[in-house]
């Protein structure tokens, strides 16, 4: 155990110093921690170690104020507040959350741009003006900051897993795919799951990275597409294609980045709708009632297909409402459904065929396709012949069921709402036995992705790892966002993929 002495300047030493093993006083402490000191990581002292990392925060925003004092004065003040104001204008301020994180990323880089990469008539950065006058204002830690800032740059990063409320482990896309990155943020850690992809500067310190703006994500299904176009920006701006190339590319374009990910998204959100359009119809059919309702009650109650809803559950003020589950005879249109939307005979959840709402003298029933539509038409042929007979039928698109809905959800007291609304734990058990469900079977689904064949098959194909990985992953971060960790370890488990165990 080393006992407290004198300090290397020669006067009574308040504390042990990790890095020299020896005692320093508070002054040396503060003039030479990081500079001509190498502070370890765990020393309680140093802002930019472990246990200092809300000293390390006090020394940024104290650096932020006198860097805006000093790029003002640099600058002139007029030119200045144009500056910023220009760079300000046109966010959208509809969301407050959002429009503050907006200036406050847009502001960082600006200043990153006009301390380090603008410079003025005399061919220097401000940056190197401030060094050259001996980065008059800044304390020891201040500087020491700024010197860190300098080398910072845009970054792409793959969570691997946290390591504490303040620690992640990351892979940075943009460099070597093998060197994991320890990046220090709280904010990033709390709203971070396994695998999951975000965008921003990071700036390089000592014994791990700091988040220099916020953090936006970066979706997996649009990765490859993303990389490929920075590739080709990095290349017309006469810069090489690798990761080093589009960090340079980056930090003059660093918005690029958020571009080309809401087009990529609109994009894909278009395709979808357009894909659902062909395949989404909401169609409603009336039927009269021949005889007595009552009739057609005791033969829907008799079929496992229909569990009728309670009298406060019934819709649109009918006299009896059931709904109508893919089951019984009813189940035989899963032949032609896709496996996801398949249950096993043993499976305690069905799916839904459409609902079927009696009245005194007809039965209207709704199917949000024309294939659900079709079969049904011969289940009631089948099941109701001589109680019913047609009358008429509408149908409505996706797009015009959506701006209706959209309509009414503004129209109706959302506090209403509320109160009607599903517990959310019991969404969650519902959800949970869904996706259990469907991660069993997915496994022995054929996806395209995987070039057709199913996950088990290429667990056992080597040259397809990497397809593998990519395909768990964009399944493992959905779970662990929606709180599902244990069937993302179960997949992982299930496919023996020990490169992603925690």
């Amino acid at each position: 155990m080393i006992i407290p002495g004198k300090c290397i300047c020669g006067i009574k030493g308040k504390f042990i110093c990790p890095a020299l093993e020896a005692s320093i006083c508070s002054q040396c402490c503060g003039l030479k921690r990081n500079s001509k000191i190498i502070c370890t990581a765990e020393c309680p002292n140093n802002p930019f170690g472990f246990t200092g990392y809300d000293k390390g925060l006090e020394v940024s925003n104290s650096l932020s104020k006198k860097t805006i004092l000093f790029l003002r004065d640099e600058i002139g003040e007029f030119k200045f507040k144009n500056i910023i104001d220009s760079e300000l204008e046109g966010i959208n301020d509809e969301n407050a959350d959002e429009a503050f994180a907006e200036e406050a990323t847009r502001i960082s880089l600006l200043f990153q741009k006009m301390m380090f990469q603008v410079k003025n008539s005399d061919g220097l950065t401000r940056y190197q003006v401030w060094e050259k006058n001996g980065f008059k204002g800044l304390s020891n830690d201040e500087k020491q900051n700024l010197v860190f800032k300098k080398d910072s740059s845009p970054a792409i990063v793959e969570v691997q897993r946290k390591i504490d409320d303040l620690r992640v482990e990351c892979i940075d896309l943009l460099g070597s795919k093998s060197r994991k990155i320890l990046i220090c943020d709280k904010s990033l850690v709390a709203r971070c799951v396994k695998f999951q992809i975000f965008s921003f500067w990071i700036t390089p310190q000592p014994h791990y990275f700091t988040v220099l703006c916020n953090a936006f994500d970066v979706k997996r299904e649009f990765l490859d597409q993303l990389m490929g176009h920075l590739k080709l920006f990095a290349e017309n701006y006469n810069r090489d294609c690798s990761g080093h190339g589009i960090r340079d590319y980056l930090k003059e374009n660093y918005f690029k980045v958020r571009e080309i990910l809401t087009r990529l998204a609109k994009e894909h959100r278009e395709k979808v709708i357009e894909g659902l359009q062909s395949q989404v119809e909401f169609i409603t059919s009336k039927y009269d009632i021949k005889g007595s309702f009552e009739d057609v009650t005791t033969i829907l109650r008799s079929k496992p297909d229909f569990v009728e809803l309670d009298e406060e559950e019934r819709r649109d003020s009918a006299m009896f409402s059931f709904d109508w589950l893919r089951k019984g005879e009813s189940k035989k249109i899963e032949r032609k459904m896709l496996s996801f939307f398949q249950h096993s005979d043993d499976s305690e959840s069905a799916g839904i065929l459409g609902s079927l709402d009696i009245y005194d003298n007809h039965i209207i029933f709704k199917a949000s396709s024309r294939q659900k539509y079709k079969f049904a038409e011969k289940m009631l042929k089948k099941y109701l012949d001589d109680k019913i007979a047609f009358c008429s039928v509408e149908s409505q698109s996706l797009k015009e069921t959506l701006d209706k809905r959209k309509e009414d959800f503004e129209e109706n007291d959302f506090e209403e709402q509320e109160k009607n609304s599903i517990p959310p734990e019991v969404k969650k058990e519902v959800l949970n036995k869904f996706l259990v469900e469907h991660y069993r079977k997915i496994l022995e689904e054929k996806i395209p992705m995987l070039n057709d064949l199913t996950p088990r098959q290429v667990a056992k194909i080597p040259e397809m790892r990497h397809k593998l990985l990519d395909f768990a992953k964009l399944h493992i971060e959905s779970l662990e966002k929606q709180g599902f960790s244990e069937i993302a370890e179960n997949l992982i488990d299930e496919l023996d993929l020990k490169e992603l165990k925690s």
